[in-house]
């Protein structure tokens, strides 16, 4: 079998969707089958599939003129563009255009890992190949959190929503990591419930029961290490661990928290824990590839988030035996039992985390009964094996499926040698004809019949917001 795991951002990256691509990927492969990563180049300035360098497409002259060819369309039919829904859109057509530049029908199946790819590829994909996607988390959700003035309601708010209902309504099945997130789709879009399915994450857990050789340089003599491992942003609550730590300095001073990851929060955090009084407590570590050793020398873990799934990190505190502390946003508690394997705070409450690392810290035999009922609980729950097992069932189910309907339609994938031109025309014509659009013309009999730029669903749903 041969499968493409496809993913519009950059990969690798640090973060839980670049971890599961790669166990799925490692974990499929040992198994017999054939896998493909396409994605963003970490530069970001091209697509590619990892491994191959062969297959690497500069992303420039795909994107620069359609990006021109969505504004001026917009600008003509009088539309004032959300500059998100633009660069995004742009961003969405050129992801296509690379995506159709692939022997998509070579694989038996394409498993896509975010909203943006699944949409892009129900558009351009053959009918014959079945499309899965995991769903990673609650987008629209999240960039609202990062974006206040994007609330429910808003045009922003409205497309984002747009993208996840049309990439998780039109795969063949859809994985959701968390009940939680799955509720949230299966509650909120009218999609039958037999094509989502719940596959909790796995993890290779050798990497954290075995004893490292690499010592890090944390505690000072006769202190506690806290650690906070999560990307600095609005996203992961970093600013209440701050605040939370402010109130345990005034009781305490025995301790440092080592604060590791990056983001465009930074900053923002830094100057933070210096109002605070922090500098001698708290330090701002950057990214490491290194995860293990820190968690191994860490007395405390802690993960503040306002909104999260399933995060790996969680996953990776209770391998290692520590006492986690974690918030009640999102999946989170799906992954603690509270006051066994780790304690759960309110979310975007200072007090509340405050208060429950002053617990652990004031009852050293809590920590290690914690931490060792956490690890027995993980090696049950979060095996690799478990996961790979279950994602190959459904590639089987949706194959099968595809297979039936195939044979019921006799679909045969229709392609077109016409134009770039929207069922909506933007009306100077010669602007589809410019020697910058050569390398569109070039890709047209890769795309389906009824493929159109802009997507008139996307046409539709801007008119109506104005």
């Amino acid at each position: 079998m041969k499968i493409l795991l496809c993913s519009f951002w950059t990969l690798p990256h640090v973060g839980g969707m670049s971890t599961y691509t790669q166990y799925l990927k490692e974990g499929l492969e040992n198994l017999g089958y054939e896998v493909d990563i396409f994605a963003h180049h970490p530069s970001f300035d091209s697509y590619y599939i990892l491994d191959k360098p062969e297959i690497r497409f500069p992303k420039l002259p795909i994107w620069q003129p359609i990006y021109t060819y969505i504004q001026n369309y917009y600008n003509q039919l009088g539309l004032q563009m959300d500059s998100w829904v633009l660069k995004t859109e742009a961003e969405r057509y050129s992801f296509e255009f690379a995506c159709s530049l692939l022997e998509l029908d070579a694989y038996d199946l394409i498993h896509v890992q975010d909203l943006i790819s699944a949409t892009a590829l129900t558009r351009i994909k053959p009918y014959s190949v079945p499309l899965i996607s995991t769903v990673h988390g609650w987008f629209t959700n999240e960039y609202n959190l990062d974006h206040p003035e994007s609330g429910e309601g808003s045009l922003t708010w409205r497309y984002n929503q747009y993208l996840e209902n049309t990439g998780v309504s039109n795969c063949d099945l859809a994985i959701f990591p968390s009940k939680w997130l799955y509720n949230i789709f299966a509650g909120d879009m009218d999609i039958p419930t037999a094509r989502l399915i719940q596959v909790p994450y796995g993890i290779k857990a050798e990497n954290y029961l075995t004893k490292r050789n690499h010592t890090l340089e944390l505690k000072p003599p006769g202190h506690k290490v806290l650690s906070c491992i999560a990307r600095l942003v609005p996203l992961k609550g970093h600013r209440y661990v701050l605040e939370a730590l402010s109130m345990l300095k005034k009781e305490r001073t025995d301790w440092v928290c080592y604060i590791i990851g990056e983001g465009n929060q930074r900053e923002q955090l830094e100057v933070l824990s210096k109002q605070l009084g922090l500098d001698k407590h708290v330090q701002f570590v950057g990214k490491t590839d290194d995860v293990p050793s820190w968690l191994q020398q860490s007395d405390i873990v802690l993960l503040p988030s306002i909104q999260d799934n399933q995060p790996f990190v969680i996953i990776e505190a209770q391998l290692s035996g520590k006492p986690i502390i974690v918030t009640d946003a999102g999946g989170m508690p799906e992954m603690v039992e509270h006051g066994k394997t780790g304690l759960i705070a309110q979310k975007a409450s200072a007090e509340s985390i405050y208060s429950h690392i002053k617990t652990l810290m004031e009852n050293e035999e809590m920590c290690l009964k914690m931490g060792n009922a956490a690890r027995l609980w993980a090696q049950e729950r979060w095996t690799i094996d478990k996961m790979i097992n279950r994602v190959i069932a459904l590639y089987k189910q949706a194959i099968l499926q595809k297979s039936e309907e195939n044979s019921m339609k006799n679909t045969v994938r229709q392609v077109k040698a016409a134009s770039i031109k929207s069922v909506y025309p933007y009306a100077d014509k010669n602007l589809l004809d410019n020697k910058d659009l050569e390398n569109w013309k070039q890709a047209l009999d890769n795309f389906p019949s009824n493929y159109t730029v802009p997507d008139p669903n996307v046409v539709k749903l801007i008119q109506k917001s104005v």
